[in-house]
């Protein structure tokens, strides 16, 4: 597990796939870094799909959104699939006035 203020990022791998787990605040700033890195280490280990559960996270911003986005690309890069899942509903309803769950392929909370 990572930590950085306000901020945990921990994985589970099973082969070719892997969920990411989310908790504490999605912001800008020093948790961005964390959990590109951890994004694109299990991309390099060969995982083709990946899910970021957000069931954990108590905020997200903005800057958060476009963190998940720019996760999505490098995985896309890689030939990898990215969703989101288990996103508390404050955080479902950002995805959704930004018109990118559909894009992120969410699954049900």
């Amino acid at each position: 597990m990572t930590m950085n203020p306000g901020l945990k990022v921990a994985a589970r791998e099973s082969g070719s796939k892997a969920v990411v787990l989310i908790s504490g605040r999605l912001v800008g700033g020093e948790g961005a870094p964390v959990l590109m890195r951890r994004v694109h280490r299990l991309l390099e280990r060969g995982v083709r799909q990946i899910a970021i559960d957000l069931s954990g996270t108590r905020m997200m911003d903005c800057s958060g959104l476009g963190l998940v986005l720019a996760c999505r690309r490098e995985a896309s890069r890689h030939g990898a699939i990215l969703k989101i899942l288990r996103a508390p509903s404050a955080i479902r309803r950002m995805f959704e006035a930004s018109r990118l769950l559909d894009l992120l392929e969410a699954l049900p909370a």
